[in-house]
């Protein structure tokens, strides 16, 4: 008889590769980059005290000679705790919710290094679990860009405002340029940063 691996551990493993090979191509802009994006070696440490590295997914490096800002802090969760039903009754008190708070923490900027900037990285939440679609979780208002017959949540966790749609279809209809200007004042971005 063979032993089964849970969600957690075939997400561990699998999880990030696929991701990668679907949100290299959408961020860099160029078809080619599937291989963009890996999975952060020892995500959840090294991550929070190195920019390029905050989340489970980074930068491999330069990609086709140019290295495009890497902004995000992306938290990946295969898991099957996590229920639309608990987030609906009450978003600030679901396991999405912890995930949420997940990625806010890890992406949040340090009060000794920068007093004015939001964040060091834009929080991303990539989750799903067996037998369901993949799904994102972002701060701020993406309505706009997604079309009426695409399924989305706006929703409030804690004080923010947070964005939830299927993974693809966010992919499809929000360019990066949409969280560039969401984001731009909110980022430290150490080397130009005078609010230290």
């Amino acid at each position: 008889m063979t032993k089964q691996r849970s969600a957690r551990a075939k997400g561990l493993w699998v999880y990030p590769k696929y991701i990668g090979k679907t949100l290299g191509p959408w961020w860099y802009d160029d078809a080619s980059a599937v291989e963009a994006l890996r999975g952060t070696p020892g995500s959840g440490t090294v991550g929070k005290h190195v920019k390029d590295l905050a989340g489970d997914m980074s930068p491999v490096g330069k990609w086709n000679g140019k290295k495009p800002e890497w902004i995000l802090c992306i938290e990946l969760k295969h898991r099957v705790e996590w229920s639309w039903d608990n987030f609906m009754k009450d978003p600030s008190k679901s396991k999405i919710s912890e995930y949420w708070d997940q990625v806010v923490s890890d992406s949040i900027t340090d009060e000794n290094i920068c007093a004015v900037h939001k964040w060091r990285a834009y929080p991303v939440l990539i989750f799903t679990k067996n037998y369901s679609p993949d799904f994102i979780m972002v701060s701020g208002d993406f309505e706009n860009p997604m079309p009426d017959n695409c399924a989305h949540i706006q929703a409030k966790i804690d004080d923010q405002v947070v964005f939830c749609a299927r993974y693809n279809e966010f992919l499809k209809y929000v360019k990066p340029s949409k969280i560039l200007e969401i984001t731009s004042g909110l980022l430290c971005k150490e080397q130009q940063c005078d609010g230290r």
